[in-house]
């Protein structure tokens, strides 16, 4: 589907196709072609960029997320509760449980999104794997 999209003439590679091709790609372990699909993307939003935060999540890459997320920041993409959702299930699975404290806090308190059940679920799951069974 990708290689047919760039070479054909009729199908436009828009944001639409894009992020379904991201995700695609990270959710089959194809993280590469997942970046690939994104840097070929003329034109990105959030969830291009949450989705590949996501699929650096999902395959345990906590710098290459935290990366893209500050990138996403400092070119003024304004994360959601998808990304937020995405960098703490990232770091409950990499044992970063300070770093997953605070981006649970930026979310609520820079950028006023109320924690959904999704999110609540992370922390605890965060807290109970590094051995914060009280706290959790």
């Amino acid at each position: 589907i990708h290689g047919f999209a760039l070479k054909s003439s009729q199908v436009r590679f828009d944001v639409a196709l894009g992020n379904s091709l991201i995700d695609m790609y990270a959710k089959s372990g194809e993280i590469e072609d997942a970046v690939l699909a994104f840097q070929e993307m003329e034109e990105k939003d959030v969830r291009s960029w949450s989705s590949l935060i996501a699929g650096y999540g999902r395959h345990g890459n906590i710098e290459k997320a935290m990366d893209l997320y500050n990138r996403m920041e400092h070119e003024g993409i304004k994360p959601n509760d998808f990304t937020f959702l995405s960098l703490l299930s990232a770091c409950s699975h990499t044992g970063q449980t300070e770093l997953g404290l605070r981006i649970f806090n930026t979310m609520i308190n820079k950028y006023g999104i109320e924690a959904r059940e999704e999110h609540l679920s992370c922390i605890i799951d965060m807290l109970a794997r590094s051995g914060y069974l009280e706290e959790a």
